[in-house]
C-alpha cells in the first residue's frame, strides 16, 4: 500500500504509527488537515520539519529509523534506499548509517539535503525489497553495493543468518557473485549450482530473500508533543 492510500484509508494516527511518527504533506492534507492548521502546528513546534514535505510528530528526528524513512518518503515511492542505510534496515549491520543513500529515477530533480545522498539510477525490480513500508535494495544487491564502494560488504553476516535455512546457497546468488549471466526463471540450474539433495524448485528460491531480520529496524521512541498529551488525534490537530 502506498503512503497516500495508507493515509486515506486508515487516518492520521494509524499513518503515524506505521511510519515511525512521520507524515508527508500530501498525507496530512488527505486526512483533513488544512494548510493553515499545518502551518500552525509547525509554528508552535507540535510538528517538526525533517525534510521538504516530510514532518515528524513527537519523535526524535535524529533516530536512524526516522532519518531513513523520511528520506524514502521525501524521494517518493519509486525510490530505493541503498548502501549502508539499506544494510542497517535489513539487519545486516548494527551501526546506524551516518548518510542515507537513496536511489531515484535518473530524470528526477532533487534538491540537496543534509545527511542524504541522492543517486540517480535504475534498480531492477528483482533487486528491490519492500520492508516495513519502505523499499530498500535486496540483500544481495546491498552487499555488492557495499563491496563496490570499498566498505565492509556484510556478506559474512548474511551467511551467518542463512545457516538456519535448509538451502544455504542458490543459483541466483552464485551467478550474481561470479558475474555469470542471470538465469531465466524456471530454467534448470547448472549442475555446479545445484545443492545435493535439494530439488530444483527449492534451489531456485532466492537465498538472500529471507535473510532480513524479522523484527526490522528499531522503533524510535515517541516524544511527548509540546503543550499536549502523549497522543495526538485528528480532532486535536485540526483545532
Amino acid at each position: 500500500m502506498d503512503p497516500l492510500t495508507l493515509a486515506c484509508t486508515y487516518g492520521l494516527e494509524a499513518t503515524l504509527r506505521c511510519q515511525d511518527r512521520l507524515i508527508r504533506r500530501d498525507q496530512a492534507l488527505a486526512v483533513g488537515i488544512t494548510e493553515p492548521t499545518l502551518a500552525g502546528l509547525l509554528r508552535r513546534g507540535r510538528w517538526e520539519r525533517v525534510l521538504p514535505r516530510v514532518f515528524a510528530v513527537g519523535v526524535d528526528v535524529m533516530h536512524p529509523s526516522v532519518r531513513v524513512r523520511a528520506a524514502w518518503l521525501w524521494a517518493g515511492e519509486d525510490s530505493v534506499i541503498s548502501g549502508a542505510a539499506a544494510a542497517w534496515w535489513l539487519g545486516l549491520r548494527d551501526e546506524p548509517p551516518g548518510l542515507v543513500e537513496v536511489v531515484v529515477p535518473p530524470a528526477r530533480r532533487m534538491t540537496a539535503q543534509p545527511n542524504v545522498k541522492v543517486i540517480r539510477a535504475v534498480v531492477p525490480p528483482d533487486e528491490q525489497h519492500s520492508r516495513n513500508r519502505i523499499v530498500v535494495t535486496a540483500t544481495a544487491r546491498t552487499c555488492l553495493d557495499l563491496a563496490r564502494a570499498g566498505r565492509e560488504d556484510r556478506l559474512d553476516t548474511a551467511l551467518r543468518k542463512g545457516w538456519r535455512r535448509p538451502a544455504i546457497c542458490s543459483g541466483h546468488w552464485l551467478a550474481d557473485v561470479d558475474g555469470a549471466a542471470r538465469r531465466k526463471p524456471g530454467s534448470p540450474l547448472p549442475k555446479w549450482q545445484t545443492i545435493p539433495g535439494q530439488s530444483q524448485s527449492d534451489s531456485s528460491t532466492s537465498f538472500f530473500g529471507s535473510l532480513e531480520s524479522p523484527d526490522g529496524p528499531p522503533t524510535p521512541r515517541r516524544r511527548r508533543p509540546v503543550g499536549s498529551g502523549s497522543r495526538m488525534s485528528a480532532s486535536t490537530t485540526s483545532s
